[in-house]
């Protein structure tokens, strides 16, 4: 726990020196997550053909931290791995699937999504995040506001401390993957938009992780 709350603390000490250093009020913090894309492969990186024109003015605008890894072939690890500060054997979530229980194992994704013992399975498994902190739950503590989109598996937004977003808990895919907010990164970015207005007219800084 301490390690996680030092990297949390460390982002939030960030935070509050680009607040005293660049800005009036804490700054808006957008974290995009590109799915199979290359760190290279953006205008802002140097790539001699992609044009990412928009990005880089978000970029131009922004801060760029230009070094980081992965810590898991995992998806779902790493996106529970960047939220909380943990590796995957410290927050428990180390695979996209939960472990299936013996007596499921050879029944097909669609059978086993449909059978109670594999709801419950995958209940206990996304419990382990209700036993750690995020920096979306760190940040509400400021006072901000969060927003979660795109790809998801951990049930409910708010379990991670978002106050707004778009995965409801649903079985969709693999009897893990919710699909409900996938939409809005794939064909459109309304959502997102609708967000940043309400956290404008509220006043709140706010945390997107889109």
């Amino acid at each position: 726990m301490s390690n996680m709350m030092g990297r949390i603390a460390s982002l939030l000490a960030l935070l509050l020196m680009l607040a005293d250093t660049a800005h009036a009020s804490p700054p808006n913090v957008v974290l995009i997550l590109a799915d199979d894309q290359a760190s290279s492969e953006y205008g802002f990186m140097g790539h001699e053909q992609l044009r990412t024109p928009r990005l880089d003015r978000l970029v131009a605008e922004s801060q760029l931290f230009t070094r980081g890894h992965l810590v898991s072939d995992q998806s779902r690890s790493n996106l529970v791995s960047l939220l909380t500060g943990l590796y995957p054997h410290q927050h428990g979530i180390v695979s996209d699937v939960p472990p299936i229980p013996e007596e499921l194992e050879g029944l097909s994704h669609e059978l086993r999504s449909t059978d109670p013992r594999w709801t419950a399975n995958r209940n206990a498994y996304i419990a382990h995040l209700d036993a750690v902190q995020s920096i979306a739950s760190e940040l509400a503590g400021a006072g901000y506001i969060g927003f979660q989109a795109g790809r998801w598996w951990e049930g409910e937004h708010s379990r991670a401390g978002f106050s707004h977003g778009l995965a409801r808990g649903e079985i969709a895919d693999m009897g893990a993957l919710d699909g409900s907010g996938l939409p809005s990164g794939r064909s459109h970015v309304k959502p997102v938009l609708d967000f940043i207005e309400l956290a404008q007219q509220e006043g709140k800084p706010f945390f997107i992780l889109y």
